[in-house]
Order: structure tokens, then C-alpha cells, then sequence
């Protein structure tokens, strides 16, 4: 995985392929602190198959060493509690991000004339020629994947993705749509530039 990818045309295209098949009006509502937690708690199964990825082959590999010494067993399980521990503290920082979550009960709307935003009763209308997003992506074993947009808004970057509404990612390639449709996307990142962190 190489990170977060701003603006990367692959990206752009799953979007624009999405939102031809997004019927308008689409709304997204911020995740309730139990879809994020729900969300999270997926991660534990995956740092699990990692560890078990990593530590049953080193298992098989002393097991059929012939007559392992004490230094075998030793590094054995020396290079297993590094890996379990790696594997630790990154589902630890993991969690640890967004433990702290509160819905913020933030919904966007995407219709034909333009974006709503809405939160404590009051409404921002965003028209699509004056939106700015930015396109986030993931690289996958060298192939990118569409994750949402960053909006741009009176209440700050939304993150309009899975990871922090529903339907997050769909809402956010509709807006692509309209955004192409008013000639406002935003201009293709350099693929060899390094990739963005966002959020």
C-alpha cells in the first residue's frame, strides 16, 4: 500500500464511472460512534491474519528444521514477539485515532443545482463551479482504488468517504459528476509526486 493519492486519474475515472450510475438527489450522513467503531473493529481480524501469515510459516519452518537448538527456539520466538508486537502497536495507534469520535450529525446533499451541507439546523448551499475538492485514492499491489473526495466547507475538509459517511464514497462520486459537468474538477496530480496524507 503506498498511501493516500490526491487527484490521480485512476481515481477520477472509478469516480466519474460511479456517479453515471448514482441516481440524484443522494444524501450522506456522518457515521454514528458505533458504525466507526464497527468500522475499526474490522482491523482486528486483518492484524490477526498478518500475524498468523507471518508466524505459522517461521512455526513450520523450525518445526521441520530437523533438531533445532535452544538458539533456534530462541530467535524463533524472539522474531515472533517482534511481529506480534509490530502488529500491536499498529492496531493500537489504529484504534487509538478515532477513539476519541463524536458524530459531528453532519449530512451533505447532492442534487442537480448544486451541494447542501448541513449540521445544527443550518444549511450552507455550495454551487459546483466554486466547490474545491480534492480526490483520494489508495495504491493497491500497483493499482490505485477511488475513496472519496475532501470538501472543501464552511465546517472545514469534509472527508466525504466510507470511512466517515454513509454512503460516503457514493455521495462523493456523484459530486465528481456534477463537478465534471461544470468543467470544476481539480487539476491531475503528478503520479511520481509523493502521496498526500489526508486526515
Amino acid at each position: 500500500m503506498g498511501g493516500l493519492l490526491a487527484n490521480d486519474d485512476e481515481a477520477r475515472d472509478q469516480a466519474l464511472a460511479l456517479a453515471r450510475r448514482t441516481p440524484l438527489p443522494i444524501t450522506a450522513r456522518s457515521l454514528t460512534e458505533a458504525e466507526v467503531a464497527r468500522i475499526d473493529g474490522r482491523y482486528v481480524p486483518v492484524v490477526l491474519g498478518i500475524y498468523l501469515a507471518g508466524a505459522v510459516p517461521l512455526f513450520l519452518l523450525f518445526a521441520f528444521a530437523g533438531n533445532p537448538g535452544v538458539p533456534q527456539l530462541a530467535l524463533l520466538l524472539a522474531a515472533e514477539a517482534a511481529l506480534g508486537l509490530l502488529l500491536w502497536l499498529l492496531a493500537r495507534r489504529r484504534a487509538r485515532r478515532r477513539a476519541d469520535y463524536r458524530d459531528p450529525r453532519i449530512v451533505v446533499e447532492i442534487g442537480e443545482g448544486g451541494a447542501t451541507v448541513r449540521s445544527a439546523g443550518r444549511d450552507y448551499a455550495l454551487g459546483y463551479r466554486e466547490a474545491s475538492v480534492t480526490f483520494t485514492a489508495v495504491r493497491l499491489r500497483g493499482v490505485r482504488h477511488f475513496l472519496g473526495l475532501v470538501l472543501a466547507s464552511p465546517l472545514g475538509p469534509l472527508r466525504l468517504d466510507a470511512l466517515w459517511f454513509r454512503p460516503g464514497r457514493t455521495l462523493a462520486a456523484a459530486l465528481a459528476g456534477k463537478l465534471a459537468e461544470h468543467g470544476a474538477l481539480p487539476p491531475l496530480a503528478d503520479r511520481e509526486a509523493a502521496p498526500t496524507t489526508l486526515g
